[in-house]
């Protein structure tokens, strides 16, 4: 066979093999414009110019995605605009690169395919929104049971039914922490009177039959009764201690009225012995003992005005410590009175938002029976025409383009006039 029987032969073999890669592409994937994250495959063919034969170039078996700028990164030609280009005209420009860069006599044959589309996607109303492939001829009804289909509708009503019947057991903890806050303001201003009962507020006398006032004041009476006793206990320690005390002094002055005596006996005798001795009627060591007789009951006397003066002083400090008791009993009890008063108020502000929160589910349920229907949905599709965003109705048989964003949107029908107008009390519990 000549050489030019086998270049025959090789062009006729690529052509056919670029004619069935070709064959292989819908005409929708020639005359589709690519874009960002589509996957093509690129082959490119030739002949060997020293024997005519036909061969792949292997630097070119390989897959490769369109990049968020719309170019592809080619093997020795670089970066490709990709963007708004059929594949046809993929294939020809990069044909034509590789015969400037590389230096052939003939572009090469260049194929071009599709592997994957760019993603759409679906959002709005549909139970699982998202990115999902795209295949050609993708609806807009195919696309939302890919996504799941319609997102289960929530019923509102009994939503907020629940919420208000769980907002109405809040309010009954709270009103009754507002009763236990309300007899212990009273209990603790008794405390800090210093009286042994409390009177129940007369605002609280119209919760009576709802809550167990009598229950709550014995529980604070209790607690009233036991500070008292504790503070008894304490009083009456120190009153014990005092009336000691007291004895203690009175037995003190008793021995210091005694040792006055026998002081003032002491001195007489002293005199009277130095009388005598002037007139040698007695010895020296005779006022010598009784000098240190003097001595000695003069010293014991100031022990005892000593031990006196300190008892004294612990009395004083008995009857201190006494006053402090009581004024430790009516402190803590303002101090805790203050506390209750700020808890209270937080409590009132917790009745009144939750009382508003009932009102407004109420309210919200009247207004959700009302507007309550089947309801409808309207598709609209965001594509992109000359770099510019664009949403636009449609219906659900349209095709979707590869990169569409499908918004799906759930319309609520409109009753009749006269329907849904039942009052929250009539509906089921």
């Amino acid at each position: 066979m000549t050489s030019w029987h086998r270049i025959v032969k090789a062009c006729l073999f690529i052509y056919l093999l670029a004619i069935g890669c070709s064959a292989a592409q819908s005409a929708e994937q020639r005359e589709y414009a690519l874009g960002p994250q589509d996957k093509l495959q690129i082959r490119v063919f030739d002949l060997k110019p020293s024997t005519g034969e036909a061969y792949q170039w292997q630097a070119y078996n390989g897959e490769y995605v369109v990049g968020y700028d719309g170019s592809l990164s080619l093997p020795l030609i670089g970066n490709v605009k990709a963007l708004g280009r059929s594949t046809t005209d993929l294939e020809r420009v990069v044909s034509d690169e590789l015969k400037d860069k590389v230096g052939l006599a003939k572009p090469p044959s260049v194929n071009v395919q599709i592997i994957r589309y760019r993603p759409v996607y679906v959002t709005g109303d549909v139970e699982n929104p998202g990115e999902f492939d795209y295949r050609p001829n993708l609806t807009v009804l195919q696309a939302l049971a890919i996504a799941g289909g319609v997102a289960k509708e929530r019923d509102e009503e009994t939503t907020s039914r629940r919420a208000t019947r769980v907002t109405e057991g809040e309010l009954r903890v709270l009103r009754a922490q507002q009763l236990g806050f309300l007899i212990k303001k009273a209990r603790l201003a008794a405390e800090a009177d210093g009286a042994s009962t409390f009177k129940i507020p007369a605002s609280v006398a119209g919760l009576s039959a709802d809550y167990d006032v009598d229950k709550i004041s014995a529980s604070e009476q209790a607690v009233l009764d036991n500070h008292r006793s504790s503070q008894a206990a304490q009083v009456n320690l120190l009153t014990q201690a005092r009336k000691t005390a007291i004895d203690e002094i009175a037995s003190l002055q008793k021995k210091d009225e005694t040792l006055q005596k026998q002081i003032d006996l002491s001195k007489r005798d002293l005199n009277q012995l130095g009388d005598l001795l002037s007139r040698g009627l007695t010895s020296t060591q005779r006022q010598l003992q009784a000098e240190q007789t003097l001595t000695t009951y003069e010293s014991g006397r100031l022990d005892v005005l000593v031990t006196k003066l300190r008892t004294e002083q612990d009395v004083v400090r008995i009857d201190r410590e006494m006053a402090e008791l009581k004024n430790k009993y009516r402190s803590e009890a303002l101090a805790q009175n203050l506390d209750v008063d700020a808890k209270l108020r937080e409590t009132n502000e917790k009745i009144a938002t939750a009382g508003l929160s009932i009102s407004e589910g109420r309210r919200s349920r009247s207004g959700i029976q009302r507007n309550k229907g089947n309801a409808g949905l309207n598709f609209s599709i965001v594509r992109s025409t000359n770099s510019q965003a664009t949403n636009v109705d449609t219906p659900e048989t349209t095709t979707l383009n590869p990169g569409e964003v499908l918004i799906v949107e759930r319309q609520p029908a409109t009753l009749p006039p006269g329907l849904g107008d039942r009052t929250d009390a009539d509906a089921p519990n």
